[in-house]
């Protein structure tokens, strides 16, 4: 595991990277399987600065003790300042949950996966490389200020895991909460994307795990 911020006190000294750029904020909805929660959260192979997970508990959904105790043990392995949990006794939404993620903390960009995401080595890299281009000259401070065409969100793919700045909040808004649980939310949210004309939209492939495990080579 590389996680410079996420890193263990023991661990930090030999994950400092002098290269390397850390994630704003990495969000995850969760309802259940807090195996695949883990999972997600150890593929990560670059820097993260804040881990945001909106734990919704399905009132007559699956006994949420086991998600609650994957929390627990990446909230006392990495500290509450770099996990944050907001749990709720309900289900939000999609849209209200993610909503609720980018205002609470707010970022220069996020990225965002689902619970039963997890990369192969090497494909968190590319999705940041993608919102957050590495600094192109001696002088830079970071790869945005460098790139005549900054992106304003990439999707990778859809909205199973994707990445927004801030730009793209300020152009077309949060997420409708009308839609509700889920669903037609990313379809609207997608459609608003195309509609404004000036977001910067990548779509790529990276090569994940999804589910039980299933390999999804791109």
């Amino acid at each position: 595991m590389c996680l410079k911020y996420l890193a263990p006190e023991s661990q930090r000294a030999e994950d400092l990277d002098a290269g390397a750029r850390a994630v704003p904020a990495f969000v995850v909805m969760v309802v259940n399987r807090g195996d695949w929660l883990k999972r997600l959260v150890y593929s990560l192979d670059l820097p993260i600065r804040k881990l945001v997970l909106v734990h919704n508990v399905l009132p007559f959904g699956p006994d949420p003790s086991e998600t609650f105790a994957a929390i627990a043990e990446l909230v006392a392995e990495f500290g509450p300042r770099h996990v944050q949990a907001l749990t709720f006794n309900r289900n939000l939404g999609v849209s209200r949950s993610l909503n609720l993620a980018f205002k609470t903390f707010p970022e220069r960009y996020w990225i965002v996966a689902d619970a039963d995401f997890a990369y192969q080595p090497g494909e968190f890299k590319r999705v940041v490389d993608a919102i957050d281009p590495a600094p192109s000259g001696p002088n830079s401070t970071n790869g945005a200020e460098n790139n005549a065409r900054v992106v304003d969100v990439v999707m990778a793919p859809q909205f199973r895991n994707w990445a927004a700045r801030s730009t793209l909040v300020e152009k077309i808004g949060y997420f409708d909460e009308n839609f509700w649980p889920a669903y037609v939310e990313d379809c609207d949210y997608h459609l608003r994307m195309l509609l404004h004309g000036n977001v910067s939209l990548v779509e790529m492939g990276v090569a994940h795990l999804h589910g039980e495990g299933d390999a999804v080579a791109v």
